[in-house]
């Protein structure tokens, strides 16, 4: 992560370069954990400050891959942990459902359900895996700036491959950037509200979609997550497809990725697998929060694998 040299800055400076986000609307309590302990790990090392009741982050450009209440256009950042704060907020903006927030969104409210579908080839063999996620989009003023933005909500479950002896696989809904940037082994993933588009639709027309698939291609794919036989979560690794024969096996490669329209399938927050890996991320995870460094991939349960936020 790219930083000033020099003195530390005072908190007045950083507010010149940080974005004001005002926390006033109602969090999940696992929103409000991720937030608390980012800004506990920010204030320890004196690089994050809350003034007059808005709490203050400041975020790196590409923190947040998608468009959304907390993108940002900053030249540069200061905050060691602008990551965790990053996908703090990303978490935050994705849960707010608050009538103060829809009422001032205005027109243009759609929801649009599909099943994510991928399959790939093991030793030989071919295995799927598929899962349904529902994107609510809705438009309106953004909170700061002038225009109009688009706002989304995510729910779902992400869909996971048994590879065997191998681990288990999964197309993830949210991808970590900085995972991705350090190694740049394909292109940059999509994440599950942006995997639509394949449609060409605006969303209006998205959620009055009764039909339709689509192939997804190199340009389009989601992040994979890959979880080690019998290992830790936090051994897990987010990879490209072209990564697939290295890290997992030499001969488990990718063989599709679809995405079709299912309006009337029932929707599952919450993953119905055993998987020891499952449960522990549960239990470490258990506040919604999640403790990460730069540098070290850490999957995060609610945005990349699971929207269900009990344990």
């Amino acid at each position: 992560m790219r930083r000033k040299r020099g003195r530390p800055l005072r908190h007045d400076q950083q507010d010149r370069e940080a974005i004001a986000i005002d926390v006033r609307l109602t969090p999940t309590s696992g929103a409000k954990a991720d937030i608390a302990g980012c800004l506990k790990r920010a204030r320890s090392s004196h690089s994050l400050g809350a003034a007059h009741g808005a709490t203050r982050f400041a975020i790196a450009p590409y923190a947040l891959p998608r468009a959304s209440p907390c993108e940002t256009r900053l030249r540069s950042v200061h905050v060691p942990h602008a990551i965790a704060c990053a996908m703090a907020i990303h978490r935050l903006c994705a849960t707010l459902v608050t009538l103060a927030l829809l009422a001032a969104c205005g027109a243009g409210d759609g929801t649009f359900r599909y099943r994510l579908a991928f399959s790939v080839s093991v030793d030989g063999a071919v295995k799927s895996g598929s899962s349904i996620i529902s994107v609510r989009y809705w438009r309106g003023g953004a909170s700061w700036g002038t225009g109009e933005a688009t706002y989304t909500i995510v729910k779902g479950v992400a869909p996971v491959i048994d590879l065997g002896q191998y681990g288990m696989l999964v197309a993830a809904m949210a991808y970590d950037v900085d995972a991705w940037a350090r190694r740049k082994a394909c292109k940059q993933p999509l994440a599950a509200d942006s995997l639509p588009s394949k449609f060409r639709l605006e969303p209006a027309a998205l959620a009055k979609l009764r039909e339709g698939k689509r192939d997804l291609t190199d340009e389009s794919y989601p992040a994979f997550i890959w979880f080690p036989f019998g290992q830790s979560y936090q051994r897990a690794q987010q990879l490209c497809p072209q990564e697939f024969s290295r890290a997992i096996g030499p001969n488990v490669e990718l063989r599709s990725v679809t995405i079709e329209a299912a309006p009337d399938v029932p929707l599952l927050t919450r993953l119905n697998i055993s998987a020891p890996w499952l449960d522990e991320i549960r239990i470490d995870q258990k506040s919604g929060g999640v403790t990460s460094w730069a540098g070290i991939f850490k999957p995060h349960r609610t945005s990349q694998i699971e929207t269900d936020e009990t344990n």
